[in-house]
């Protein structure tokens, strides 16, 4: 999973990658099964330039959408390629997606 994340100290932008493991809880056996996820451990794998990260998903987004991609198809197939949570990609890409808007009305 990627994550944005901007320095503290020096306010830099990165991209931080994660990889989190969890343990899954079922209290109920039934349809409405009741659950619990327990965090276990989040460890950072690399963490990316924000901006060449971005770049690059703009372009992506760009030549799915010139090949007739729906947008909101395109966020989902962006998010499940990149690890990046569709909220992130929506603001990251928000220029875009509203000039798709202003062109499809």
């Amino acid at each position: 999973m990627l994550l944005p994340f901007q320095c503290p100290d020096c306010g830099k932008r990165l991209f931080i990658e994660l990889k989190i493991s969890y343990e899954e809880r079922t209290y109920l056996n039934s349809i409405n099964e009741l659950k619990e996820y327990v965090l276990k451990e989040a460890n950072i794998i690399e963490i990316h330039e924000f901006e060449e990260l971005a770049y690059k998903i703009r372009q992506d987004f760009a030549e799915m959408i010139n090949k007739g991609e729906n947008w909101r198809r395109a966020l989902k197939i962006l998010s499940e390629v990149y690890g990046i949570p569709i909220l992130v990609l929506e603001e990251l890409l928000s220029d875009l997606i509203d000039q798709i808007k202003v062109v499809m009305t």
